[in-house]
């Protein structure tokens, strides 16, 4: 360690604080572990970033445009006596439109 030390550019106490942490890290001394400093720097990051975000969406929720007016009103089923079943339009089905005219003309 020593001869590290000696070495130019080196400072002693740039050293202590190495071996130190090396200490920590292979489980001989109590502190934080560098993967655990590493880990709380990164959710710190994540924390910032989505505080960001969370500014800049409601920013943006303040200043949304007005929704657009409602569309045509879409067109509901009706019950169609011929077959039983709905019809979307007012035209009668085909298929069930000669038996309609027979009924009705009984009924009449």
């Amino acid at each position: 360690m020593r001869r590290v030390a000696d070495q130019p550019g080196i400072l002693p106490e740039a050293l202590r604080t190495w071996a130190r942490q090396d200490e920590i890290d292979s489980g001989e001394a109590s502190g934080v572990t560098t993967a655990d400093t590493q880990k709380i720097a990164d959710l710190e990051r994540e924390v910032r970033d989505l505080r960001r975000w969370n500014e800049i969406l409601k920013s943006a929720s303040r200043t949304q445009i007005p929704p657009s007016p409602p569309t045509k009103t879409p067109v509901l089923p009706r019950k169609h006596k011929g077959c039983g079943g709905f019809l979307r339009q007012q035209t009668r089905h085909a298929h069930c439109s000669a038996s309609t005219r027979s009924s009705e003309a009984v009924s009449s």
